[in-house]
C-alpha cells in the first residue's frame, strides 16, 4: 500500500520527516521503502485496521502526537426503511445502509479531497464512487455506492445456488460458482459480495439518489475470491484482513459531511441490521504476566500510557478495540508493547535446552546444515502449508491462504516451488535443502515427523571442475553418501519437469528422509572440514530484474600472474556486480601459457540493465588487467 508522505503529516502536530515516519513503521512491524514522497508499506495478514491514514496515524500516535482532522456530520439522521434480505447473517452479521438525494453538485471538489486525486494520481469518476474511495484511503472501511433506483425494490444478500454470469462495474463478465457471497435485486446480481459492484447498479455522474452500503464480511468469506475471479480490489483486500465491525455509523456520517461540502442534500436516512450488539473483547490485565513474556520490567504507568495511545482501554482489564481484531490474549498485548519498545530494547538472555533428545537433534541438524552449505547448497525456510486435499492430511480452520489449507505431509511441493522461484531467476546451479517438521493424520493418531527435504538440478557448481557438468543421480548419491553412514540412494527420486512452470531441460532430482531414522558420519575428518560455529550468512532479498552474464577469457604468460588477477577481481566495487567466478582452467605444459576464464554476472535491484552500462565496466575490467602486465584478454 502506498501513502503520500504528506497526507500522512496532515494527521500529527509537528513536522516529521519521512525518514522518521518510515524508521518508526518498520519498527512497529510495517515493512516499508521510500520512493520519492510516497511511503510504499507491507502489511502482515492480521493488521487490516492500519491499512488507511487513520490506521497508520493511530499506530504512529505512540511516538507523535496526533490532531483531529475528520469533520463528522452530527444532525439526526431518520431512519431508512429498506426492503433488505440478509440470508448470509454469519458471513455478515453487521451491515448498513445510507440513502442519499441530492441536487446542485459543486462543479470543484475542495482542497481536501481534490488533493487525493492529484497527489495518487488517480482518475475521478462521480462525486459517489470517488467519496467512497476516498474513504477507503483515508479510513480503511470499504463503502459500495448503488445508483437507488436500480435497487430500489430491495436487495437481498445471499450464497449463489448456481452458476451465473455477473458483469462487473469495469465491464468483464465472470461466472460468479455456486456458494459465493452475491448482493442481489430482482433477482439479478448487482455486487460480488466484498469485492466488487456490477455495472447495472453502478452511480454516474448524473446520479442524484444513492444507496450507500457498508458492511462488514467475516474474512474468510472473501478470502481468495479477487484472486478467483482474477479482480483487482481494493474493497476485498481489506475485508481479507478484518475490518472495524463497529464503525458504520461514523464512516457513513463521514460520508454524508463530504458530500454535504460538494452538494445540495434534499433527502437523508440510514439504517443498520446487526446479528448482535457488538461488544468489545476484554483481555484481564497481568502486568506480572506480560513482563514475564518479554523477559524485562515496564512499569504500570508505560504499560497503560503505551495501550492507551494506541486505542485500547486499560483499568482492571484491557478492553480491545473494535478495529483489532488480531488482539485475544496476553500474548498479543505483549507483542504490542515489544513493538513500541522496540525489539532491540528488550535485554538479551541466553537460555540452555535441557532436554538431551533435543540437544542430539539440533547438533545433527547443525552437522547436516554445515556440510550442505560447504558443498554450495543454500537452506531454504518454507511456511508449513501445501495445497494437498489428501485424507491423510491435517486442514487448517483459519489458513493465511485459501488456497492451502492442509498441513504439508512431504517438503516436495515447497522445495519445487523454491526450485521454480530461481530457474525463473536464471540461476543455473540449484541446490536447495529443508528441515521442516511434517504431519500426517491416521485413523488413531497424528504423526509429527521431522524431516530433511533436498532438491537439485543443473549445473554441477560455479567452479572450473563442475561448471560444465550437469547434476545426475550419482552425483548426488557421492554427496548423500559422504555426510550419511548409511546408503540411502534408494531414497532419490527423479522428478517430473512437467510438476514445474519455468522451462528447463536439465534433470531435477529430491531426496527426503525423516531425521530421527538419519545416522550422520561424525568422523574428525568430516567435522575437520566444517568449522562449525562459522558466522551465519544473512539472507538477501533476490532481485526481480534479469541478470546479465558477461564472459572474459585471460591469457596468463606467468602463472604468478594468477595470483594479482584474482585480488583484482576480488576487489571490484560494481553495486550490480552480484557474482564472479572461474568455470574454465586449461595449462599448457608446453608454453607454460594458463588460460583461466570467469563469468561477471551483473543484476540491478532497480531496473532492468541495457548492455551499454553492462559493456563500459567489462572494457574497465580488460583494460585494467592488460595493465598488470603478463595478461592477454583474446578478443579484446
Amino acid at each position: 500500500m502506498k501513502i503520500f508522505y504528506p497526507h500522512l503529516q496532515e494527521y500529527f502536530k509537528d513536522k516529521i520527516t519521512i525518514d522518521d515516519f518510515s524508521e518508526c513503521l518498520i519498527q512497529l512491524g510495517h515493512e516499508n521503502e521510500i520512493s520519492n514522497n510516497f511511503i510504499d508499506i507491507e502489511f502482515t495478514p492480521n493488521r487490516g485496521d492500519a491499512l488507511s491514514l487513520s490506521g497508520l496515524s493511530r499506530d504512529l500516535g505512540v511516538f507523535f502526537d496526533r490532531k483531529k482532522l475528520t469533520k463528522t456530520f452530527d444532525s439526526p439522521i431518520n431512519n431508512f426503511n429498506f426492503n433488505f434480505k440478509n440470508n448470509a447473517k454469519h458471513e455478515c452479521p453487521y451491515i448498513s445502509f445510507l440513502y442519499l438525494e441530492i441536487d446542485n453538485i459543486k462543479p470543484f471538489y475542495k482542497d481536501y479531497l481534490e488533493s487525493y486525486f492529484l497527489d495518487l494520481n488517480i482518475n475521478k469518476k462521480n462525486l459517489f464512487t470517488d467519496v467512497s474511495n476516498f474513504l477507503l484511503y483515508r479510513e480503511g472501511q470499504p463503502t459500495h455506492c448503488y445508483d437507488y433506483n436500480s435497487v430500489s425494490s430491495g436487495i437481498t444478500l445471499e450464497k449463489s445456488n448456481k452458476k451465473e454470469i455477473f458483469k462487473t462495474v469495469i465491464n468483464q463478465d465472470i461466472e460468479i460458482e455456486g456458494g459465493d457471497l452475491v448482493f442481489k435485486s430482482d433477482g439479478e446480481i448487482v455486487n460480488l459480495s466484498g469485492i466488487m459492484g456490477g455495472v447495472s447498479s453502478s452511480c454516474s455522474k448524473e446520479t442524484k439518489k444513492v444507496l450507500i452500503e457498508c458492511a462488514y464480511f467475516v474474512p474468510e468469506a472473501i478470502l481468495g475470491k479477487a484472486t478467483k475471479y482474477n479482480l483487482n480490489s481494493d474493497a476485498s483486500y481489506r475485508f481479507e484482513r478484518g475490518v472495524d465491525p463497529n464503525c458504520h455509523e461514523k464512516i457513513l456520517r463521514q460520508f454524508i459531511q463530504i458530500i454535504d461540502d460538494h452538494a445540495e442534500i434534499k433527502d437523508i436516512g440510514m439504517n443498520s441490521y446487526n446479528l448482535q450488539e457488538f461488544k468489545n473483547l476484554e483481555i484481564n490485565k497481568n502486568i506480572n504476566k506480560i513482563e514475564g513474556i518479554l523477559g524485562m520490567s515496564i512499569g504500570e504507568d508505560l504499560f497503560d500510557s503505551t495501550l492507551n495511545k494506541l486505542g485500547f482501554s486499560v483499568n482492571k482489564t484491557i478492553k480491545v478495540p473494535s478495529y483489532r481484531n488480531d488482539i485475544v490474549s496476553n500474548n498479543d498485548i505483549a507483542e504490542e508493547l515489544a513493538r513500541v519498545i522496540g525489539y532491540d530494547n528488550i535485554p538479551q538472555k541466553k537460555f540452555i535446552l535441557s532436554h538431551q533428545e533435543k540437544e542430539k537433534e539440533i547438533s545433527k541438524e547443525e552437522v547436516l546444515e554445515s556440510f550442505f552449505v560447504r558443498n554450495g547448497f543454500s537452506e531454504v525456510i518454507n511456511q508449513p502449508f501445501s495445497f494437498s486435499t489428501s485424507e491423510s492430511c491435517i486442514q487448517v480452520s483459519n489458513p493465511l491462504d485459501s488456497n492451502k489449507k492442509s498441513l504439508r505431509t512431504s517438503l516436495l511441493e515447497s522445495l519445487l516451488i523454491n526450485l521454480d522461484y530461481n530457474l525463473r531467476r536464471q540461476k543455473e546451479s540449484i541446490k536447495l535443502f529443508e528441515f521442516s517438521n511434517i504431519y500426517e493424520k491416521t485413523s488413531s493418531e497424528i504423526v509429527e515427523k521431522r524431516m530433511l527435504g533436498i532438491i537439485v538440478a543443473g549445473r554441477e557448481g560455479k567452479n572450473f571442475k563442475e561448471f560444465n557438468k550437469k547434476i545426475d543421480k550419482p552425483y548426488f548419491k557421492n554427496i548423500l553418501n559422504e555426510i550419511f553412514h548409511d546408503d540411502v540412494s534408494d531414497k532419490i527420486l527423479e522428478i517430473d519437469r512437467d510438476r514445474i512452470e519455468a522451462k528447463f531441460k536439465d534433470k531435477i532430482f529430491f531426496f527426503e528422509y525423516e531425521l530421527n531414522n538419519l545416522r550422520v558420519n561424525t568422523n574428525e575428518k568430516i567435522l575437520d572440514k566444517m568449522k562449525l560455529g562459522d558466522p551465519i550468512r544473512t539472507y538477501k532479498k533476490i532481485s526481480e530484474f534479469p541478470l546479465m552474464n558477461r564472459d572474459i577469457s585471460f591469457l596468463l604468460k606467468e602463472e604468478s600472474k594468477i595470483v594479482e588477477l584474482e585480488e583484482f577481481i576480488e576487489n571490484l566495487d560494481f553495486e550490480e556486480l552480484k557474482e564472479v567466478f572461474s568455470f574454465d582452467f586449461y595449462k599448457d605444459n608446453k608454453s607454460s601459457n594458463i588460460k583461466v576464464a570467469f563469468r561477471f554476472v551483473f543484476q540491478s535491484e532497480k531496473k532492468t540493465l541495457e548492455d551499454h552500462e553492462i559493456d563500459k565496466k567489462i572494457k574497465y575490467i580488460v583494460k585494467s588487467t592488460l595493465e598488470i602486465g603478463g595478461i592477454e584478454v583474446p578478443g579484446y
